[in-house]
């Protein structure tokens, strides 16, 4: 699963990458943003039921579950991802579930929970993996979120997401993500928020997976 997380998040990263070189970057950055949500969701969700049916982690050792038995469907696997994660488990529900039932898997604590639940072997690897940048997750749906609406429920779900980057709450979501972050702790960063996004993200599957 590695090494195809990694080549689509390279062919994210050119995309992004010929974007920023045009007159205007909105479509190509907003497509590069879906894309890096979407794939993150995948990777999150399939870590888990990956875990869950005990594969091979990235040394070829096969992962362990200490609190509940291997799966041996992907419902039996989803139950206890729905149980611990969501409002709308019932008792004694076993599926078949629908996309609608299953939690965020774009939140960082869905697939911690789901992991600790499941008594997972690789837990505290990806409780170290997703520590590289917990904040790029909320912050990368929060846009996805605008693009792929683009109302005004979704600007004004921006305004924080913007001032927490110490961007003007009144700037575009193009220009803050063609922008390089400025920080107290380095100054101004060497590249557009988009690509330190994307950097992110690959340091999180290669440390998790």
């Amino acid at each position: 699963m590695r090494e195809d997380v990694l080549h689509r998040l390279g062919r994210i990263r050119v995309h992004a990458d010929q974007a920023l070189r045009t007159s205007d970057p909105a479509i190509g950055i907003s497509f590069a943003v879906m894309e890096l949500d979407s794939l993150w969701i995948g990777v999150s969700r399939s870590l888990f039921l990956s875990t869950a049916f005990t594969a091979k982690d990235g040394s070829g050792a096969r992962l362990q579950l200490s609190k509940v038995p291997r799966a041996h469907d992907i419902d039996e696997a989803l139950t206890h991802a729905i149980r611990r994660c969501t409002r709308r488990y019932k008792p004694g529900s076993t599926g078949p579930w629908r996309w609608p039932d299953e939690p965020l898997w774009w939140k960082p604590q869905t697939l911690m929970d789901a992991l600790d639940e499941i008594g997972a072997s690789n837990y505290a690897q990806v409780v170290t993996a997703l520590g590289i940048a917990p904040a790029v997750f909320a912050d990368l749906h929060a846009f996805r979120n605008f693009y792929a609406h683009r109302g005004k429920d979704t600007r004004s779900l921006l305004v924080p997401v913007l001032r927490s980057l110490n961007f003007p709450t009144t700037e575009t979501a193009t220009r803050a993500l063609s922008s390089p972050l400025i920080t107290a702790a380095s100054g101004v960063r060497p590249q557009p928020l988009i690509l330190d996004w994307i950097d992110d993200i690959e340091a999180t599957v290669t440390t998790a997976i």
